[in-house]
């Protein structure tokens, strides 16, 4: 009941940060290779030059030889202050998981490490899709034995945002499968199986491609093995086990967006 608890919290957290700013869609971003930064709305970009309209009404015209980065505005969510989202284009994400909590209730907390690595796209905005890999590690108690669990994981990817907020709160999910990773140091044997999880999290904007992305979810391994225990009066044991592992997972990642057009200009 208490972990139950502390899920909802750590959930209401996660959208509770997601305070309303003002975007733009109209607006967009050009840097220039000197650093100047011009944000506003792009009346004509044909030819050699782009004419943009800036917040404070005032226009520039800007020669494209001079344009390091041009983020248009049917691919990118641009707030007041220069951070942006990208709508369109494609992503690269890592990310490390780890088991905020102890969720099995027996007094005997056991470890999760998770690493993630996804390739994928933004879709019409709010979705976001791709395939991914990795590699876990799993301590799980089973009938009061303890087990450790590797697994390279191959899973697609799904995410549905939820708002067009600075702090974009989001829902995702993923369905693969988890191969088996054993390692000598390990003394068990162990298959892979099914894998899914699902959650939540926030997508925060940043003025450069690459963002900071946080996620809580809930995991699920199935798992068939035999592992080999000594007793106390140094016999050998040996459990066989076919089983769930189920956790919440707290990942802590960034996201690299590559979009779809870039300014091509010849010299």
């Amino acid at each position: 009941m208490i972990n139950r608890l502390t899920f909802f919290v750590l959930l209401s957290f996660v959208f509770n940060t997601a305070v309303c700013q003002t975007s733009r869609k109209d607006f967009s971003i050009i840097k220039l290779r000197n650093g100047i930064v011009y944000i506003g709305q792009v009346t004509d970009d044909s030819g050699g030059q782009i004419k943009i309209n800036l917040a404070d009404d005032n226009s520039v015209i800007i020669d494209k030889k001079k344009v390091k980065t041009y983020h248009y505005a049917d691919e990118t969510i641009v707030h007041d202050n220069g951070k942006y989202h990208a709508k369109v284009g494609d992503l690269y994400h890592f990310s490390f998981g780890m088991k905020p909590f102890d969720s099995s209730n027996t007094g005997e907390p056991t470890i999760s490490s998770h690493l993630s690595f996804l390739y994928g796209q933004y879709y019409k905005n709010k979705y976001a899709l791709g395939l991914g890999f990795g590699f876990e590690f799993n301590e799980a108690l089973i009938n009061g034995f303890r087990i450790d669990t590797q697994f390279f994981p191959i899973y697609g990817y799904g995410r549905y945002y939820i708002s067009e907020d600075k702090r974009r709160p989001f829902l995702y999910g993923r369905l693969g499968y988890g191969f088996q990773a054993n390692s000598s140091e390990f003394n068990n044997d162990h298959e892979g199986g099914v894998q899914f999880q699902a959650g939540a999290g926030i997508h925060f904007a940043s003025r450069k491609k690459t963002r900071f992305i946080v996620s809580l979810g809930f995991h699920q391994q199935h798992v068939t093995g035999n592992e080999k225990f000594i007793d106390e009066l140094g016999s050998e044991i040996n459990v066989n086990y076919k089983a769930w592992i189920r956790r919440f997972v707290l990942n802590l990642g960034f996201e690299i967006n590559k979009p779809n057009r870039q300014l091509r200009y010849k010299y």
